[in-house]
């Protein structure tokens, strides 16, 4: 059997650095992680930089998973789930299965970093997501870029004007997502910095809500090359080329503008993992179905915390952020 001072759940960006914390203090870690592949949703995500670095921390994730194998106090496995949890602070007993094979462990601590889904952008009917050409959602846009493959029109040329539309999933009474997602301003607009730089005659077009201006002022008009539209649009027909349908506040009247290709700016919602854990771990969930946590990283269970988009949306920074508070937590538990 394993004897950890922590079990940490989730191998993506907070997950990793919380882990490599920990180690960095001779604390013995089991890092589990339900795919086969650890990084998490960063990994699906591209470089930001343009003729600068634009500070979207993408390059951090291949940093971490070389630390993490390099580093003797870390156990990892992957494809593996947590199925049962007995005991408590300084002595629980977990149990895990990896594949169909059990695997027991104790550890003196918990942490659940088991990361934010990308919000389905399906569910929005209106804008024809899977069904017209001509509309992606930002996490496809950022594989194209990571792959070198993005192109926008039909013969392979590239776009002349693109949209990006904001707050798709986040923001919502409608389905239970009244909270801000945080990261998808800030994504657009680095996403058309990059854009521009390639192609630099193209028009970018933002139809936003409002704005998240945390670290940065995103005031429309802040950024060269952008035209800023505040409207939601009701929806989406394609043609030719892709017509946006939004009201235009300054006119009072219902308006149409067409684009070779249209962005959904999808936020992060309650991963699909919350559930199943809250039950095994006896965790309180929020309203929305995040991890609540009291003081930033504890939960409602003595020696179980919980870091990174499991508790709420947040940039990578943020992640990572979150990741050290909570090691230094359980750092001076443990110490203490």
């Amino acid at each position: 059997m394993l004897d950890n001072g922590a079990l940490i759940l989730g191998a993506g960006i907070s997950g990793m650095t919380c882990a490599l914390a920990l180690a960095s203090q001779d604390i013995q870690v089991c890092l589990v992680e339900r795919e086969k592949e650890i990084g998490g949703l960063v990994s699906s995500f591209s470089c930001k930089a343009t003729d600068r670095c634009n500070n979207c921390g993408v390059c951090l994730l291949n940093e971490k998973i070389r630390a993490i194998g390099d580093t003797e106090l870390i156990t990892l496995f992957t494809s593996c789930r947590i199925r049962e949890v007995e005991g408590g602070f300084n002595h629980f007993d977990i149990q895990l299965v990896q594949g169909g094979e059990p695997i027991s462990v104790k550890a003196r601590t918990i942490v659940a970093a088991t990361g934010a889904d990308v919000f389905d952008a399906r569910e929005k009917k209106q804008f024809g997501y899977k069904r017209y050409k001509g509309v992606i959602t930002g996490l496809d846009l950022e594989e194209r870029l990571r792959t070198g493959s993005f192109h926008a029109n039909s013969d392979g040329s590239p776009p002349r004007n693109i949209a990006f539309i904001q707050c798709v999933g986040s923001r919502d009474e409608n389905i239970n997502h009244a909270y801000c997602s945080k990261v998808c301003c800030k994504y657009a607009i680095r996403m058309a910095a990059v854009l521009r730089r390639l192609i630099p005659d193209l028009k970018v077009t933002i139809f936003y809500m409002d704005l998240q201006t945390t670290g940065k002022d995103y005031s429309p008009g802040c950024e060269e090359g952008i035209e800023w539209i505040n409207a939601i649009p009701a929806g989406i027909e394609e043609g030719n080329k892709v017509k946006v349908k939004y009201e235009d506040m300054e006119n009072g009247r219902i308006a149409y503008r067409e684009f070779d290709q249209v962005v959904l700016s999808t936020g992060l919602q309650p991963g699909k993992e919350n559930k199943r854990l809250a039950g095994i771990l006896k965790l309180n969930l929020d309203d929305f179905g995040f991890i609540e946590t009291r003081d930033l990283v504890e939960t409602n269970i003595e020696g179980i915390y919980a870091c990174g988009t499991s508790t709420s949306p947040k940039s990578i920074a943020d992640s990572i952020s979150s990741a050290y508070m909570t090691a230094g937590r359980i750092i001076g538990r443990i110490r203490g």
